[in-house]
């Protein structure tokens, strides 16, 4: 579990550029060094963060690519605390994510 930094996208300053080519850099050498099966992008923050070229962040379900790597997007966790009825889609989402990594394993394991 990652946290991805947060910036004001207002600022375009020197630092705040560094500091999240810094973050993003650090980001993709972890994903790299774990090699997840599959990565959840808990909130639109974090899956825009993680796709910034991408316009379907909305579609439930649904399995993006970044970086090689399957990634999954899903609701934030105060975003479910916030409205109770969003759960049962985040709940859906986790078991879309949970299934898709057991394809991976049974994959890994008939190679």
């Amino acid at each position: 579990l990652i946290d991805v930094l947060q910036t004001d996208s207002s600022i375009e300053d020197a630092v705040v550029v560094k500091e999240e080519s810094s973050c993003t850099e650090f980001l993709d050498q972890q994903i790299q060094l774990l090699r997840p099966s599959v990565i959840v992008a808990m909130g639109s923050a974090a899956a825009k963060r993680l796709m910034r070229h991408h316009t379907m962040l909305d579609c439930p379900r649904t399995v993006h690519d970044y970086c090689g790597f399957d990634l999954v997007v899903t609701d934030h966790p105060l975003d479910l605390l916030k409205d109770s009825s969003k759960k049962v889609n985040a709940w859906k989402d986790l078991c879309f994510a949970s299934d898709l990594m057991k394809g991976h394993q049974e994959d890994a394991s008939v190679s």
